[in-house]
């Protein structure tokens, strides 16, 4: 899948469908490649096979939020809002963290003239989009300043926000590496355990941020 979106980024759309092609076959029960393929046969000019490439793989993968996406922009492109907002809302309820699906959504509801519930989505757009550059920014402040736990503590605020629970947990993790008594990366350990369920890693925790 890498060297077929290198392809395609390099503009070489005949042979990054050819690659895209092969992983199809290769891959039955990975929805990425037909995805890869679907773009790659509308930006090559054949926007009617890339739509019945789409209706079959939301056929196949009904919980793929991103080929509902695609299929949803691609209603969008044709001027179908009405069409494309079913799509984008069951998008939106298995990926309600997904910038480009609240984007779209947006788009679409404006172009229903629904403004009101458009710029709902477009706030929560731009929420995640600046999340999403606080975290570069975090990430600099990790390799920069490798002993301190505070960018790794909301590097996992961030990314429990946006419902990337393990990340999270990794990030709280690496926190305690650097600093094995931190109170405040144990008590935010101790909060999400509890959100997971487990009872015992949560009072552990909680007994440490004491």
């Amino acid at each position: 899948v890498l060297l077929a979106g290198l392809l395609f980024r390099a503009q070489k759309f005949a042979d990054a469908a050819a690659e895209y092609e092969a992983l199809r076959a290769a891959l039955p029960d990975d929805p990425l490649p037909a995805l890869g393929l679907a773009r790659r046969r509308d930006r090559g000019g054949r926007p009617d096979e890339a739509r019945a490439l789409l209706s079959e793989l939301t056929a196949k993968f009904p919980d793929f939020s991103e080929g509902l996406l695609e299929r949803a922009r691609f209603a969008l492109k044709e001027d179908r809002a009405a069409d494309a907002e079913p799509l984008l809302r069951r998008a939106l309820a298995l990926a309600p963290h997904d910038h480009d699906v609240r984007y779209n959504l947006g788009l679409c509801l404006e172009r229903l003239n629904r403004p009101d519930e458009a710029r709902e989505h477009f706030a929560a757009f731009k929420r995640i989009e600046g999340d999403m550059k606080r975290l570069d920014e975090l990430l600099s402040a990790v390799v920069a300043r490798p002993g301190d736990p505070a960018p790794r503590r909301e590097a996992a605020a961030v990314c429990r926000r946006n419902g990337q629970t393990q990340e999270a947990l990794r990030w709280l993790r690496g926190a305690l590496e650097v600093a094995p008594t931190d109170k405040l990366a144990h008590a935010a350990l101790a909060d999400l355990y509890d959100e997971l369920g487990d009872a015992n890693r949560a009072a552990t925790h909680r007994a440490r941020a004491k």
